[in-house]
């Protein structure tokens, strides 16, 4: 993500949290205080980002209305809502000027092949390593997976074994 972009998705959610009336976002907790991220194609209903990705029900509280809303949002959102900014590695490679990358990675069961899903990181090993958690965190059984990046007009293809 570069300036631009992140000066735009701050612009997105400060919309947002305006237009719904809002003074926080919070994730919703089951009974022993536990959040559950499930994966969904819709858009984030925060940032408006369209890409399929991990989401949280979070709650809001509208002052005027004194309502609590509830919406559906991307892990980002959460997180910029608890810490009025991004994880530390985008927002170091935002500082850095250094733009993120754009991967894509699918793991693969025995019997199973899981979707697609994007996301972006600054370089392959640091997508490498969270694409081994994502999938085994998803799929116990997941034996393969796949991550592929379109840079520089050159598409980079490449498959690991998990080896745990």
């Amino acid at each position: 993500m570069t300036k631009p972009e992140y000066e735009a998705y701050q612009k997105a959610v400060a919309a947002f949290f305006e237009r719904e009336g809002l003074a926080n976002l919070s994730s919703i907790t089951d009974t022993e205080g536990n959040c559950e991220s499930f994966f969904s194609w819709r858009p984030c209903e925060c940032c408006g980002d369209p890409l399929g990705g991990d989401r949280e029900r979070c709650n809001g509280y509208a002052p005027v209305t004194k309502e609590i809303k509830e919406f559906t949002v991307c892990m980002d959102c959460v997180y910029y809502a608890e810490y009025g900014q991004l994880d530390d590695t985008t927002m170091l490679a935002i500082e850095r000027s250094q733009s993120l990358k754009p991967y894509r990675f699918s793991f693969f069961s025995h019997d199973v092949r899981q979707v697609w899903i994007r996301f972006y990181r600054i370089d392959m090993e640091s997508a490498l390593e969270d694409c081994k958690k994502v999938a085994l965190r998803e799929n116990p059984d997941a034996c393969a997976f796949m991550i592929e990046s379109d840079q520089d007009d050159l598409a980079v293809r490449q498959s690991w074994g998990l080896d745990r």
